[in-house]
Formats: structure tokens, sequence, C-alpha cells
């Protein structure tokens, strides 16, 4: 069985009420601000400069653990 298959089998047994929130959820991830692609490519210079903040924020302590920004994100879609 794909994948596909896979997660189609598993959505055919939700009830309408998760499908509803799933629905969401998906629509909130890929919606976007017209004319603004949801991943836009980076030129090396910006994806070094990216890299040089987040590593200066890891230094400065600016940072989460996994697990909390887990707990925060099925907290807030519900997962």
């Amino acid at each position: 069985m794909t994948t596909f298959e896979s997660t189609v089998e598993m959505l055919r047994r939700l009830p309408e009420e998760d499908l509803l929130a799933i629905n969401g959820l998906v629509r909130r991830l890929v919606s976007r601000v017209p004319g603004e692609d949801i991943v836009k490519p980076l030129s090396e210079s910006e994806f070094l400069d990216r890299l040089d903040v987040a590593r200066r924020h890891a230094e400065e302590g600016k940072v989460r653990p996994a697990a909390s920004v887990i707990d925060d994100m099925r907290a807030r879609y519900g997962l």
C-alpha cells in the first residue's frame, strides 16, 4: 500500500468533525498571500545570513526544546 493509499484509508475512517479540523489545518498550512510563494528560493547569501541569525539565537539561548514547540502546535491546531 502506498503512502497516499494509506492516508486515504485513514481519512475514510475519521468522523466528519475530525475531517473538518484536518481540512482547516491544511488550508492554513497552504494558504498564502496572493502573489507570494509559500516556499521562496533563497540565494546562497540569504541562506547564510539566516543561518548566522539562527546560530546567534542559539548562542543567546533564544531557543525552545522541540517537545515544547510540538506541544504548542498540537494545542494551536488541535492535533
